[in-house]
């Protein structure tokens, strides 16, 4: 079978970056890594999250789904105008 290529875009809004920082977190956690090998990769602290980095851990945890490969994922920060 022919392997195909797709690029999926997703659009996150983050409201509480200690919230994410804390599910980036548990993430880490959950694969096997230790606390301090995860505060290396997302910040030592809440206050200090790498939203770039926690947004990655999040969304692309290291194992892809059944029949897949995430072969990159990027963030882009985008600032978002009030209204």
């Amino acid at each position: 079978m022919a392997t195909v290529s797709f690029l999926v875009r997703i659009n996150v809004e983050v409201h509480d970056e200690k919230a994410l920082y804390r599910a980036a977190m548990e993430s880490f956690l959950r694969d096997g890594l230790c606390e301090t090998q995860a505060k290396e990769m997302i910040g030592e602290s809440e206050s200090a999250a790498n939203v770039d980095e926690c947004l990655i851990a999040v969304f692309d945890p290291g194992t892809s789904p059944d029949g897949t490969s995430i072969v990159e994922t990027t963030v882009e920060r985008m600032e978002v105008k009030p209204s």
